[in-house]
């Protein structure tokens, strides 16, 4: 059996072309379960971040509510209360004090949860930095050859062209390095073109 793959002609034996097929269909089944797998993952992550989120709300809710607890305890007269009535003035201490660490027990659990909030984004970014390197370099290799000056090339290219320091740092997209890749190689042809 004659097969085309990439544009050219291969003799196969049916052998071959069962295989193959069985392969292709195993192999796009697999695809396919892991997109399953990744949207289900990224619905999960949505829904505990939007559970973060009405946690930090309630959370929010609870602190200014002790803080307006702390508050009543302010505008006490403590030296007449401890002369006037020695035991009511303990109970006001105690409960004083019990809005004091409730208050702080809000917002150490508010820290808590916006250090796991800033962890997770930048694991998430980390992965996307990854990911986004392996395109690149799948994309365009001369970029991550360390022998090549391209990434410097590149840099000064969008440094010139009226990029910040911060811009050029922030970019994470392939596609993005791509582009400015095109734009830098036509804009050394147009200046060839020019001097001669």
């Amino acid at each position: 059996y004659t097969v085309k793959v990439g544009g050219e002609k291969f003799e196969v034996t049916l052998d071959e072309l069962t295989n193959g097929y069985q392969r292709q269909s195993d192999y796009t089944k697999k695809s396919q379960s892991v997109a399953e797998m990744r949207k289900a993952y990224e619905a999960n992550l949505q829904s505990v971040q939007t559970e973060r989120g009405q946690y930090q709300e309630v959370l929010a809710n609870m602190e200014q509510y002790q803080s307006m607890e702390l508050q009543k305890f302010q505008e006490l007269d403590w030296a007449t209360l401890k002369a006037d009535d020695p035991v009511e003035y303990m109970e006001k201490r105690i409960e004083f004090q019990d809005a004091k660490d409730k208050v702080v027990q809000v917002r150490q659990e508010q820290v808590n949860v916006q250090q796991k909030t800033q962890q997770e984004v930048y694991q998430n970014i980390q992965q996307k930095v990854h990911a986004e390197a392996k395109l690149l370099s799948t994309a365009l290799p001369e970029y991550s050859d360390p022998s090549s000056t391209l990434k410097d090339d590149l840099r000064s290219y969008a440094l010139s062209e009226g990029f910040s320091e911060q811009d050029v740092n922030a970019i994470t997209d392939h596609k993005v390095v791509l582009m400015l890749h095109k734009a830098f190689l036509q804009d050394r042809a147009n200046a060839s073109k020019t001097s001669k």
